[in-house]
């Protein structure tokens, strides 16, 4: 484990500098790609999107800190984080409430039910989160392709599901007095085997309708997800 997350970091090129790390607005929207690397060998951060040992779907992310809420659209498959069931199923993330909920909107061969209580209680990241967050550290600069990027890497020792990290495209960053935004590029998390990753586009810094964020009739009596 210790040998893999050494692996994990040497793609970076460090830095002296330490650039202060960005904030989310409080609402957006956009689009990614996901690529699920399903073995242990290929390490993010990732220069382009994966394909070798790699399966790869669409989906879209809605967010809203006045609410606070934040919903997932996993078109394709579903987020590589489930234990007792492949992830080949689509799903929603929503989470609502204080709640995430697992809704899934076609179970294929999984046998997963309509809808399920992830954890609660559960919010989305604050916009500051990177600021603020136990365990985050900046670790340096790469490339998305041929574009600049920044990354910062989240993790806490007291979570077992991390490392996470994230980057931001550099030409992108604004800073003012109260905080510096940057368009986000990719964010990286441990997958059930290997890691996946979400390459953004078509982000857009809009509040999205609060209709996005409706807790579906699946979900009212919804009970604990058998992970």
């Amino acid at each position: 484990m210790l040998f893999s997350i050494v692996l994990l970091f040497i793609c970076f090129t460090l830095s002296n500098s330490q650039p202060a790390p960005p904030q989310w607005p409080n609402y957006f929207t956009y689009q990614w790609t996901m690529a699920h690397v399903y073995d242990d060998i290929q390490l993010p951060p990732y220069n382009t999107i994966p394909t070798v040992n790699t399966t790869t779907g669409r989906g879209r992310t809605y967010y809203d800190w006045s609410l606070p809420a934040m919903i997932e659209y996993y078109h394709d498959i579903c987020i590589p984080i489930f234990e007792s069931t492949s992830n080949n199923f689509t799903c929603n993330f929503l989470n609502v409430n204080e709640t995430a909920y697992l809704v899934v909107t076609n179970p294929r061969a999984t046998g997963r039910p309509p809808c399920c209580i992830y954890q609660k209680p559960w919010n989305p990241p604050a916009p500051d989160f990177l600021e603020k967050a136990a365990g985050v550290k900046y670790n340096g600069s790469g490339v998305y392709y041929t574009r600049p990027v920044l990354w910062w890497v989240l993790d806490d020792p007291q979570d077992p599901a991390g490392p996470f990290g994230y980057s931001f495209f550099e030409d992108t960053c604004r800073s003012s007095a109260e905080n510096k935004m940057c368009t986000p590029s990719q964010f990286f998390f441990r997958a059930t085997t290997g890691f996946a990753s979400q390459f953004f586009d078509n982000y857009a810094v809009e509040k999205p309708d609060p209709s996005v964020f409706a807790i579906p009739d699946s979900c009212l009596n919804a009970k604990e997800c058998d992970v």
